[in-house]
């Protein structure tokens, strides 16, 4: 974590610049408020592309963007980030754009400690031949379970990263755990402050490990039960 100080008022700004130092809840955030940031300036400069942005330009036709990024990094008001040094605030801005992009070594996680508990990924059922199983074996819950990681699934991939803590409630569960929905609930609120490394660990788990197995589950269900339907 590198910690700035204003010059003259000694004010600590503390700015994330690794994987573990970043909650996934802050992240999310962020995240938001840069890419909502980024439209509002595309539509400002009239391009398409964020690449096409000259930032050098916006930092000084339009620096209420550049600072309302900033500022929430680093977790401070925007008349701190006016006030602090300007070599500081381009610093900043170098480290976020760095760390925008996924890290390069990543550890997958099929397990992962968070506030004194082991958590381990929901193993599929299969048959003696290793086939999945359409849901012999599964309780209701199970089931239920199942429909709620394809639709947090769709969330994710729309770009609601707020949808990932609760991702991870769902496939991930303590040794005995049963399938509980405010227990999920509880705990996707718990995994709001998971750090992003092991979020990063858990999702190149799942990708290796093809979870998305959980999908062909899913598509045994019978015709009329729609993901967009009400249940009970």
């Amino acid at each position: 974590m590198l910690i700035f100080k204003r010059s003259d008022t000694g004010t600590e700004m503390k700015c994330p610049e690794t994987w573990d130092e970043i909650t996934v809840g802050k992240y999310a955030k962020f995240q938001k408020i840069y890419d909502d940031t980024i439209k509002e300036i595309k539509k400002e400069f009239d391009v398409d592309d964020e690449l096409e942005l000259d930032m050098g330009k916006v930092l000084i036709d339009c620096p209420q963007y550049f600072k309302r990024i900033v500022a929430f990094w680093l977790g401070i008001n925007e008349v701190d980030c006016d006030r602090a040094d300007y070599n500081d605030i381009i610093m900043v801005w170098s480290l976020i754009t760095d760390i925008l992009q996924p890290p390069k070594d990543i550890k997958p996680l099929s397990s992962f400690d968070h506030e004194g508990k082991t958590y381990k990924i929901i193993p599929s059922k299969t048959d003696t031949l290793g086939m999945p199983v359409e849901f012999e074996g599964y309780t209701f819950g199970d089931v239920l379970q199942f429909l709620q990681i394809e639709t947090n699934q769709k969330e994710v991939s729309n770009g609601k990263l707020k949808a990932i803590p609760y991702q991870i409630a769902l496939l991930y569960r303590e040794e005995g755990e049963e399938y509980d929905s405010e227990r999920v609930k509880d705990k996707g609120k718990e995994f709001e402050s998971l750090t992003m490394d092991k979020v990063w660990g858990i999702s190149f788990f799942l990708m290796r490990q093809k979870i998305n197995s959980l999908r062909d589950t899913l598509s045994s269900l019978p015709k009329e039960i729609k993901m967009d339907q009400p249940i009970g």
